[in-house]
């Protein structure tokens, strides 16, 4: 609160009436386990911004981006935390009076250690580790030795969501087809003894229990409720998290907390702004999810609050420009409003400068498909092609928005940042760029799929290859400003994957425009992928593209 009443004179904020949070913890977590792991600098600068905010609680979700003794390909090739580098980093958060939370992995979501052959043999399937084997709990033991011996807290997220096919791969082999219920409880027992052994309290997402429970195995399932039997079983003292950043209605996150207290104990709420799956933070998934939640929690008396910034699919996010919507939440979750006035005022002073406004406007547009349209091939277009056709550019808030739609949006936010000021909430160049090169692509697909649906190609080819010239100098320079953000934010260690994608986005605007300038000069007759294009006519390619590889190329081999 002091400093939160700091950042607010700095920024000449009188408050009309005393702010007052009604949660007691109102924290943040930060993905540092989808190839982008923060440097130790770039996070004590992140965890002084949201001090200031009002902030007092952050968790480091790590799947496997922390070292273990004895443990060496544990994060192996991934950045990993030392048990120095956690010390500092939990001393740091302590001076600014912020508890710094372990956020792990103990079942699920373990891919990356399955990935060397040294974890064979505690591998259910995918990445779920197996029940069961005393090997497991070796390891899981380490796990938690090593955060408890790194931070002051006496707390620890051991995760646990998301474990689907559960008991289905090696351990049905070992021992037998078992309720997915039973295995998860007896996991949790042993993992809860080793916390216990170690002082610290334990909470894991709470999905499962919902999952199990439904019979479309599905985690918002209103007539989903965990057995009896098996609620009296989950170990006492263990916390759930209710994880949610995906419903606008008030009314749903009331009856769903109302679900987890009917399990036995108060839930810590996991909203989120919205980071994942994107370069630059959206503020419309952000304000459409995060306003019914806040509601719902303040009308239901929860105590604890947190919001996640995940980084699916690469950690490619500018995380910079997600504090103007850590200020957003922060705003509501101490006064019950955020008016864009205030915002500006607070953002500009406490940021460096940045304009909440700027950041908001390209946060508008970014969820209608942004991330893939920028890494669709140039010349393919398999994701901009179904979603042009389902009109299915859409994010929180609308059923369909069409391509022109889409491409409207991208334009204006392009124009609204035009001159938008550096500052710490995001690299204003960074976002000019990316809005450019978006744009151009959105004007190169439009002009693909028209000459698609023609014969004679030659008309439009002239156009297409000015504008594949301009995004191939467009796209060129996004991954300049890219490539210094991840440097001042990231360790190296996932760059790679990134430049893989973002590179092949230049060599293949390239090829475009060397055989746009063949096709001209009479040297090639047609364009194979375009008559593909044609082929399919208005058939989506495919019902969604959720990772990379999927749409990347019309192979399978990536």
């Amino acid at each position: 609160m002091a400093l939160r009443m700091v950042g607010s004179i700095l920024s000449g904020i009188v408050p009309k009436k005393a702010e007052q949070c009604p949660f007691q913890t109102l924290g943040i977590m930060l993905d540092c386990s989808r190839n982008a792991v923060k440097t130790v600098d770039y996070l004590k600068s992140y965890l002084d911004h949201i001090a200031i905010l009002g902030y007092n609680m952050a968790m480091l979700y790590t799947e496997d981006t922390y070292q273990i003794k004895g443990e060496p390909f544990f994060g192996f090739m991934r950045g990993a935390y030392t048990p120095a580098e956690i010390r500092e980093i939990d001393d740091y958060a302590a001076s600014l009076g912020i508890e710094l939370i372990p956020c792990i992995e103990a079942l699920a979501h373990l891919e990356q250690i399955f990935k060397w052959g040294k974890y064979a043999d505690i591998r259910d399937r995918d990445g779920i580790i197996l029940e069961g084997e005393e090997k497991t709990y070796a390891l899981i033991e380490k796990m938690v030795a090593t955060w408890s011996s790194c931070v002051r807290s006496r707390r620890i997220h051991l995760g646990m969501d998301e474990a689907h096919g559960l008991g289905t791969g090696a351990h049905e082999q070992r021992f037998g087809k078992q309720s997915a219920f039973d295995i998860i409880n007896r996991h949790l027992k042993r993992c809860c003894a080793i916390c216990e052994k170690y002082g610290v309290k334990p909470m894991i997402w709470s999905d499962m229990y919902f999952r199990i429970g439904s019979k479309t195995n599905a985690y918002y399932d209103l007539d989903s409720q965990p057995p009896k039997k098996v609620v009296k079983d989950i170990p006492k003292g263990l916390e759930l998290v209710y994880w949610d950043y995906y419903h606008a209605d008030q009314s749903f996150y009331e009856k769903f907390i109302d679900k987890h207290r009917a399990m036995g104990s108060e839930p810590l709420m996991g909203s989120g702004v919205w980071t994942w799956s994107l370069f630059w933070y959206s503020h419309h998934n952000t304000r459409v999810t995060v306003v019914p939640c806040l509601k719902a929690c303040r009308a239901k008396k929860l105590k604890e609050v947190f919001f996640t910034m995940w980084g699916d699919r690469g950690g490619y996010c500018d995380y910079g420009s997600a504090l103007a919507g850590l200020a957003y939440s922060a705003e509501l979750s101490f006064t019950g409003e955020a008016p864009d006035a205030i915002l500006e005022k607070r953002v500009k002073a406490l940021f460096g400068g940045s304009s909440f406004k700027a950041v908001a406007a390209l946060g508008e547009a970014v969820h209608l498909h942004a991330d893939n349209v920028l890494l669709d091939d140039p010349i393919m277009l398999l994701s901009t092609h179904s979603a042009t056709v389902q009109k299915n550019f859409s994010g929180f808030g609308k059923d369909k928005v069409s391509f022109a739609e889409a491409k409207a949006a991208f334009e204006k936010a392009r124009r609204a940042i035009a001159k938008a000021p550096e500052g710490e909430a995001g690299s204003a160049a960074y976002a000019r760029a990316f809005a450019i090169a978006i744009c151009l692509k959105m004007a190169l697909a439009e002009k693909v799929f028209a000459m698609a649906k023609k014969k004679d190609h030659r008309k439009d080819a002239k156009a297409l290859l000015d504008i594949a010239v301009d995004y191939e100098e467009a796209v060129s320079q996004f991954y300049s400003e890219f490539h210094q953000m991840w440097h001042t934010q990231n360790k190296p260690f996932g760059l790679e994957s990134i430049q893989i994608r973002l590179g092949s986005q230049v060599i293949r605007a390239g090829e475009l425009v060397m055989r746009l300038e063949a096709f001209l000069a009479g040297k090639e007759k047609v364009f194979p992928e375009f008559a593909e294009l044609a082929r399919i006519g208005n058939e989506p390619v495919a019902d969604s593209f959720y990772n990379y590889h999927n749409y990347a190329t019309g192979s399978c081999i990536l």
